[in-house]
């Protein structure tokens, strides 16, 4: 049998025994959107957060150990038994399954596989873990490069914010610099008369990707709450519709290897996605998992009008 034969037949008993189908690729390639997890490390090692449910939901697993039988009922897995993290500047890692935790949350748990290895001192606060099992050697983890109307550009340390930057009431400095072309082109002009502040994290490859945040200040509004507005986009390349709408989420990393970028790595409180592009920036195949119950919303300037 020969090693693709081999890999297709694992992927297919995965799938019979109630666990994600997971894609085969090359060797050394970059794993698709739907075998990529955010891994999260804390006090006991790397954990994989699967889904978060409610207390009551049918089926809920009470806090503790929960069984992999369990996970599989619940359509959360098993993960293979073995993985390999991805994190920014370091070479993949191989770990493996732990276990099974019910973590509480709020009115409910949050569901994780907890992993053992990759935990040395180095070791970086997120991972990406690639649940095929072949060592992704060529493929790199990518961070955000950060530009705002009022700085330099600089390198973008922890996640950035999932929401536009909030409304200050004082102006932009008359000196503020414009949003780059390409992207000022994805956004409708602002309104005659109104100051633009802008963040904009970009990811250099191909494609390339960008997420904008805008906040727009309406001259002498009658009404407080009517002065700003606000807008987000996650686009790549030069595709035209946006790479992800799904609220509450920020572009916080990429995977990338000699075929360009892969897969955009998104995050938030309580939420996390991964989409495939393209080398034009079409959106592929997208995993959107809750790992928490859906925020309150916080104080924040209203949508723009389209």
């Amino acid at each position: 049998m020969t090693g693709r034969a081999a890999r297709a037949v694992i992927a297919a008993v995965i799938a019979a025994c109630g666990g994600p189908a997971v894609p085969v690729q090359p060797p050394t390639a970059c794993p698709p959107a739907l075998a990529v997890a955010p891994a999260t490390l804390d006090d006991d090692g790397y954990r994989v957060d699967l889904a978060w449910r409610s207390a009551a939901t049918p089926d809920t697993p009470a806090p503790g150990d929960v069984p992999g039988y369990v996970i599989a009922r619940l359509g959360l897995g098993p993960l293979p038994a073995s993985l390999w993290l991805l994190r920014a500047d370091q070479p993949a890692c191989q770990a493996r399954i732990a276990g099974y935790r019910a973590d509480p949350l709020d009115d409910g748990v949050v569901l994780s596989a907890r992993l053992d290895g990759c935990d040395g001192a180095d070791a970086a606060a997120t991972a990406w873990a690639s649940l095929v099992g072949t060592d992704p050697t060529a493929c790199r983890v990518l961070t955000p490069t950060r530009q705002t109307s009022e700085g330099e550009p600089m390198a973008v340390d922890a996640p950035p914010p999932a929401e536009p930057p909030p409304a200050r009431p004082a102006e932009p400095a008359a000196d503020a610099a414009d949003l780059p072309a390409a992207w000022d082109a994805r956004l409708p002009p602002p309104c005659d008369g109104c100051t633009r502040r802008w963040t904009l994290d970009t990811i250099a490859g191909t494609p390339t990707l960008g997420a904008v945040s805008v906040v727009e200040t309406v001259p002498e509004a009658a009404d407080a709450a009517e002065a700003t507005c606000a807008r987000v986009m996650i686009a790549a390349g030069t595709a035209p519709r946006p790479l992800s709408e799904t609220r509450g989420v920020a572009l916080v990393g990429a995977l990338a290897d000699a075929t360009g970028t892969r897969v955009a790595l998104l995050a938030g409180p309580g939420r996390w996605e991964v989409v495939d592009v393209d080398a034009e920036g079409r959106a592929g195949a997208r995993r959107t998992v809750d790992t928490g119950p859906e925020p309150a919303p916080e104080a924040a300037p209203a949508a723009c009008a389209p």
